[in-house]
């Protein structure tokens, strides 16, 4: 077996001994300028590795309300280090009072440090272009309200035959419309009369004067398509989206009025064509609650630098064209690289595991991401002997996902060695505590919080997807990113645990926290 050899560029940080839990949320931060998002674009495609992207969050400013407009159409967008057409892309241009920030360990200057983003950024072709596709988080609290405009300009009629998305078999509504959905939210679907709607799917946003489905063949198609329109449709959606209030105790969490903490997300819901939307930008993470709310039902998040947000995709592109521009797929195939066989032994040649990406018969390749970033190495951003808690999403259409941390030893991913396992704090927005797990699960739209606790010192893992099989589809094995620990006299061997170590005790707030939900 021929190991994966990667290229380690990355800075393994020389930390002084780590500060005292407590202080974690006083390390000081450097504040950048306004133009910042564009010196981290480029740092994520410097060199022969990516570097890891944070998610911009988005916040209200001032009260609880974060507004902002969503329209959809069919543009360019970086994926890794390739610019791709024909993608569906989502522009969100927040209105009114709200702050967006992207917060980052730099290794370079050893330091955190915070990028504001200006509201004409938003506007801005390029910012859309880089950081669009990698997706935004909604940073929100108890009782916050989203106030969304959604419109549609998609217009495949002109767009590349091979980026158009194939129509369902099934019922559909037409593949120009959309509207938005908040997966997982505990929110009212009910229309107000002011015209404004909560959480609902049915609703759609068009072109003025479509109709029918463009993307279907033949006229008796398009006038299927449109029978399946069920609710409401026009040239924009009107959305008021309420959360609840903070539960008192977790065992309260799940009834009205009150909503629970945890990682849901929005994304398009257009009956027969969301998974083609879904492939492009067009979805985010929605986080309830912060590192005071995991603190308060896990127990040991200390501080924001103690959190990272995740967003997984995978996407298939096309032959790059001779203007270097690589066309979106708008057909999935989850063969595109060959059958089952074919993909293990191209993932054995490399050590078990693809490196992130594989190449299809006529030059289309399938790629995957975190946070838009092809194999990033995440330098471990928090204290050397410190928890870190990684907040995932799954926004894969398709791909599903069984996440482990295996170690790289010489640069090559060791498939023989022992695991870096952790622990599940929540799944779906749900508190769900689990010790030793060593492989996660995460089908398309899952949401996982788990806790990763330090490797030895200087020690470096592989985040990898060992592949899963349907008996139907067959999601291989891919490395996913590279994550280095630091050097800290603090960072422990024996806290690197292995599948049956003993779990690491619980601290006496999430002792509480489970007493609580197993009542």
């Amino acid at each position: 077996m021929r190991a994966l050899r990667i290229s380690l560029s990355l800075v393994v940080l020389g930390l002084s001994a780590a500060l005292p839990n407590e202080s974690l949320a006083e390390t000081p931060t450097i504040q950048r300028d306004a133009s910042c998002w564009r010196d981290l674009a480029a740092r994520f495609r410097d060199g022969p590795r990516q570097t890891y992207r944070p998610l911009i969050a988005l916040k209200p400013a001032n009260g609880n309300k974060l507004e902002f407009d969503w329209s959809m159409s069919l543009g360019e967008a970086f994926i890794g280090a390739r610019r791709v057409s024909g993608l569906p892309l989502a522009h969100l241009i927040p209105k009114g009072g709200f702050s967006a920030e992207a917060e980052y360990w730099n290794p370079r200057g050893k330091a955190f440090e915070r990028c504001p983003i200006p509201a004409q950024a938003f506007e801005n072709a390029e910012f859309q272009r880089e950081w669009t596709y990698g997706g935004f988080r909604l940073d929100l609290d108890y009782r916050d309200t989203i106030e969304a405009k959604v419109t549609s300009a998609l217009d495949y009629a002109k767009a590349a035959t091979e980026s158009r998305p194939e129509a369902p078999q099934n019922g559909n509504v037409p593949c120009q419309a959309t509207n938005i959905h908040t997966h997982g939210l505990l929110v009212s679907p009910a229309q107000r009369a002011d015209g404004t709607i909560g959480d609902y799917v049915l609703d759609l946003a068009q072109p003025a004067g479509e109709q029918g489905d463009v993307c279907a063949d033949g006229a008796g198609n398009a006038e299927h398509a449109s029978h399946h329109i069920h609710g409401a449709s026009g040239p924009e959606l009107r959305y008021r989206i309420e959360i609840g209030q903070r539960p008192p105790s977790l065992d309260l969490a799940l009834q009205s009025p009150y909503h629970p903490p945890g990682v849901f997300w929005f994304h398009p819901h257009p009956h027969g064509y969301s998974a083609a939307q879904l492939r492009g930008g067009t979805s985010g993470m929605i986080t309830i609650g912060g590192a005071q709310e995991l603190q308060r039902y896990a127990g040991f998040v200390k501080g924001p630098h103690n959190l990272r947000h995740m967003i997984l995709r995978d996407a298939q592109i096309g032959k790059a064209g001779a203007n270097g521009v690589f066309p979106a797929l708008g057909a999935y195939d989850s063969g595109l690289c060959g059958d089952k066989p074919s993909l293990l032994r191209s993932a054995t040649k490399n050590g078990g595991y693809l490196p992130g990406e594989c190449a299809g018969p006529d030059g289309e390749t399938w790629i995957f991401t975190v946070n838009g970033v092809a194999q990033p190495e995440m330098a471990r951003d928090v204290e050397g002997d410190d928890t870190e808690v990684w907040r995932i999403l799954n926004a894969s259409s398709n791909a599903s996902y069984l996440l482990a941390l295996r170690p790289i030893k010489d640069g090559a991913i060791d498939p023989e060695g022992a695991q870096h396992c952790f622990r599940v704090i929540a799944r779906d927005g749900v508190p769900a505590p689990e010790h030793g797990v060593c492989e996660l699960l995460l089908m398309p739209g899952a949401r996982a919080e788990i806790a990763i606790d330090p490797a030895a010192a200087g020690e470096i893992y592989a985040l990898v997807s060992e592949g899963v099989d349907t008996n139907g589809d067959f999601w291989p094995p891919v490395l996913l990113a590279s994550v280095a620990w630091p050097h800290s006299a603090a960072a422990s061997p024996e806290r690197a645990k292995k599948p049956g170590a003993a779990p690491t005790a619980l601290t006496e707030a999430a002792r509480v926290a489970n007493a609580a939900l197993a009542e």
